[in-house]
């Protein structure tokens, strides 16, 4: 009944990007920095890179840093950047010691971007035209010195279907949103690295991702961070401004989904066993009480309206609401698999080991 009451509480307080416009045609329109890594991209910068340059915002600079791809990625962004004077690509540094890749990466977009807002987003997202504007006015509005959103996600395989709304339901059925923002409340906070804005001043305070170097996380580690250090930080529904197809097979759902599950318990068994012997006691167990029990049937079903409630609010098809069991039962396999990788040393992602993981701390 909580989760349930806590998610109906935060449908009130996920203000939706597309909800802002432009505050008036004479409003401050400071410099743009939209910086995307890009390891082997081919197939989706073809997509992206359109998106982008059709934004309606007036003062903007797009950056596309090559991470050393075996494909035709530069290539692809470079035909674009002769195209339009808008965008630049820059070919990666090598990876440094003790970095992991995204992080190194965005490294050296931001030491390479000229705005005043900063803009790290997908190589495998696309924006509505107005997204940058958008994201421009709410934080004016809202006077965030950072924020994230949550993409719209295209789903196309099976897999995906069960596992990504479970994941976007887990936000608003544990996260109370409406604290998001309050600085006294400095570990209340998650962020998307698919959409991660923030101010120039606010990046270089915190220390940018030096501070992240080896965090699988980063997007949620550098949201804690800009709490920690007493700026404001803002979270928003990103639906109808940008969607973002992370994975196009099921192997690759799977492999995304096993790269940061570990991480999100923070390396520790013990958190893992807790938050998934919780998970299974509220919303796997009733399940199997059904044929005997009144009270399993108002379990599930408050669970079931739950998962209704934020699969319309993220933009799912109606009827994967009925997934939720299976959501579950897959979380808690995927973080299985990912706890075994990790203590194996056979974490990778894209080519590359991901050694040396850890919790990067907010104070």
């Amino acid at each position: 009944f909580f989760i349930t009451a806590l998610i109906v509480m935060n449908t009130v307080f996920f203000k939706r990007l597309t909800g802002f416009t432009a505050i008036n045609t004479k409003a401050v329109t400071p410099r743009v920095s939209v910086l995307v890594p890009a390891r082997n991209e081919a197939k989706n910068l073809p997509v992206l890179i359109p998106t982008l340059l059709n934004q309606s915002y007036p003062n903007l600079e797009i950056i596309i840093l090559d991470d050393h791809s075996d494909d035709a990625t530069l290539q692809i962004a470079s035909d674009f950047a002769l195209k339009d004077l808008r965008l630049q690509v820059v070919q990666g540094g090598d990876l440094r010691h003790g970095w992991l890749g995204k992080p190194n990466a965005s490294r050296q977009l931001a030491e390479r971007a000229t705005g005043e807002i900063l803009i790290f987003t997908d190589a495998d997202t696309i924006w509505s035209n107005q997204a940058v504007q958008q994201i421009v006015t709410a934080m004016q509005k809202t006077k965030a010195d950072a924020l994230s959103a949550w993409c719209g996600q295209i789903l196309t395989d099976w897999f995906a279907k069960l596992v990504t709304p479970w994941a976007t339901w887990s936000i608003l059925a544990f996260l109370p949103l409406w604290l998001v923002p309050n600085k006294n409340f400095p570990r209340v906070a998650t962020a998307n690295g698919q959409l991660l804005v923030f101010r120039r001043a606010c990046y270089d305070a915190i220390g940018g991702f030096e501070t992240v170097k080896q965090d699988l996380l980063e997007d949620r580690a550098l949201a804690l961070l800009v709490k920690a250090r007493g700026f404001r930080f803002e979270l928003f529904n990103g639906v109808g401004s940008v969607d973002c197809q992370m994975y196009s097979s099921v192997q690759e759902t799977y492999n995304g989904y096993v790269k940061g599950a570990f991480a999100a318990v923070d390396h520790q068994l013990s958190a893992m066993v807790l938050r998934f012997g919780l998970l299974a006691w509220l919303f796997v167990v009733p399940w199997l009480f059904l044929p005997f029990s009144q009270l399993a049937w108002i379990s599930v079903g408050l669970a079931l309206l739950g998962r209704f409630i934020t699969d319309k609010i993220f933009g799912f098809s109606p009827m994967l609401f009925l997934g939720q069991l299976f959501g579950h039962v897959s979380a808690i396999f995927i973080t299985l698999a990912s706890w075994r990788r990790y203590k194996q040393g056979r974490l990778a992602w894209k080519g590359r080991l991901v050694v040396g993981s850890r919790r990067v701390s907010s104070s």
